[in-house]
């Protein structure tokens, strides 16, 4: 597990150089930083301390990873370690206070005999306390999909990292790959059930990362904003260049998500094998972002 430690050492570190950085762009990349130390640490975080006696089961789990994420992407921008008079608070303590009892909230919902506290004003306070948790609870089912909103969330950070080095590619061929390949997972993403708002908050960013010529190339009318990549409607599959690629079956069908390969080949004009050797690209690109430290 020192890896792990080490890792919220980093968060921690960041967090203060986040909190004292004015440079706006440089203060993006450092809770950039920050986010891809903390969603590669996610399942550690969630099954340590306070959390673990939360973490007893698999939905309980995804409750915690769910109110984890949202905390952290709401509140990092709130975060004082200089808040109390006695020291610096570091963020993951500042975090695993709030995120406990946020989740025994929420739980509350599901299970029986859990005990929270009432909200609390995190701009006003960060000591929090409260009553033991209760280990003998019955479960209630669980009406949402946290799964979904976690892998679309990890993937939305995926593609936020790649667009910095991306922009700063020589090789236009390349770019105009990688552009059209971020375009069509954003889409997805966009279009995923319940995640459109968090886009929202990168609404700026996502336009000036995608291709607006792929995106002309896939919808049937025009679409610039997040509302319409998310209302918006696909093509149908014959309504492409090159269709005899798809085959006679899905001719009559909208455009499947995630984008597919052979949507790519037609509209850069290559072969089924030269765009999946450019697709497995990206995906290794973006495996080296998330596998190491993302520098400014």
């Amino acid at each position: 597990m020192a890896y792990e430690r080490e890792d919220l050492q980093k968060i921690d570190d960041l967090a203060i150089e986040y909190y004292n950085e004015e440079d706006t762009a440089r203060k993006l990349v450092l809770r950039e930083r920050i986010a891809v130390l903390f969603m590669n640490n996610l399942e550690y975080i969630v099954h340590t301390g306070e959390l673990k006696k939360l973490s007893t089961d698999a939905k309980r789990a995804e409750i915690v990873r769910d109110i984890s994420i949202t905390f952290f992407v709401k509140n990092l921008s709130k975060y004082n370690p200089y808040k109390k008079e006695e020291g610096i608070v570091p963020f993951m303590a500042y975090f695993y206070d709030f995120v406990f009892w946020d989740s025994c909230k929420e739980c509350k919902k599901y299970y029986k005999g859990i005990k929270g506290r009432k909200n609390t004003d995190i701009s006003e306070m960060y000591d929090v306390g409260g009553n033991e948790i209760k280990t003998d609870t019955e479960y209630k089912e669980d009406e949402h999909d946290f799964n979904e909103k976690l892998a679309l969330f990890v993937g939305c950070i995926v593609q936020f990292q790649a667009h910095k080095d991306m922009t700063k590619s020589t090789n236009q061929t390349h770019f105009d790959y990688f552009q059209s390949f971020y375009t069509g997972d954003m889409v997805y993403l966009t279009k995923g059930e319940g995640f459109l708002q968090l886009l929202m908050n990168y609404e700026q960013l996502i336009q000036k990362s995608c291709s607006t010529e792929f995106l002309d190339y896939i919808y049937k009318d025009k679409v610039r904003s997040l509302s319409e990549m998310f209302s918006g409607n696909l093509k149908y599959y014959k309504e492409l260049k090159n269709i005899g690629i798809f085959g006679k079956s899905k001719l009559e069908k909208t455009l499947n998500l995630p984008i597919e390969q052979n949507v790519y080949a037609t509209y850069f004009d290559v072969s089924k094998v030269a765009i999946s050797k450019k697709v497995d690209a990206f995906k290794d690109y973006k495996r080296q972002l998330l596998g190491g430290e993302i520098g400014a």
